[in-house]
């Protein structure tokens, strides 16, 4: 018949559950007062396996374009993803929680925190940089800015390379600046407890100006 139906053991192994087959030929499973259900879904394809067979679907509400999806839910909910009406998956690159920071120096500074009081277990993760050294600067100003819990990493020698650094040109012109980052990734990452900190020249009659996007994330 297109109807039927069997006891096996439920998902803890001992209680036993029904599978029922309804009449449209769909498999029903019960698992009522099971204390810890859950299903597990395997694919009939392996990983780099030429692909055959039924996907395993995955829905999504349909938001609009110019509109704004509706919050309805509290912190900690479960929520439904959205996706345009072609089935594209509206996503938000980042963080929910990006800081963003100005930093600003007339003279030359040594290891001077940017991001600092991180505590002991987080760490500094970076999405975007500026530095920028105003028009009326007469020098060009090395400029070095890293990850330390005390200092900037010492600067290479000739050749050679370091680890921790953020951003670092060696002689930034007038009016100028570099950029680093579009916000919505990880460029950068501190180490545990680590500080973002600045060491330069002087911007003589000028000043260095930083911009810095982040977040802090636990270990």
């Amino acid at each position: 018949t297109a109807q039927g139906g069997m006891l096996v053991a439920g998902l803890d192994g001992t209680t036993p559950r029904d599978i029922e087959v309804n009449a449209q030929g769909r498999v029903e499973v019960d698992i009522a007062q099971q204390a810890l259900a859950s299903l597990s879904v395997a694919g009939n394809v392996a990983h780099d396996a030429a692909d055959t067979g039924n996907p395993v679907g995955i829905g999504f509400n349909a938001a609009e374009y110019n509109a704004d999806p509706p919050q309805i839910s509290a912190d900690g909910d479960r929520v439904r993803a959205i996706a345009t009406p072609q089935g594209i998956q509206w996503t938000l690159g980042g963080h929910p929680n990006i800081l963003r920071r100005e930093y600003m120096t007339t003279g030359a500074q040594t290891n001077d925190p940017i991001v600092d009081s991180v505590d002991a277990g987080s760490q500094v993760i970076v999405t975007q940089i500026s530095t920028t050294v105003d028009a009326a600067t007469t020098t060009t100003p090395q400029v070095r800015i890293g990850f330390g819990a005390t200092t900037v990493p010492a600067e290479p020698a000739t050749g050679g390379s370091v680890l921790g650094m953020v951003q670092s040109h060696p002689g930034l012109a007038a009016g100028s600046g570099i950029v680093e980052g579009d916000g919505s990734g990880a460029i950068a990452v501190g180490g545990d407890g680590e500080e973002m900190r600045i060491t330069c020249d002087a911007p003589t009659t000028g000043q260095i100006t930083v911009v810095v996007s982040y977040y802090i994330s636990s270990l």
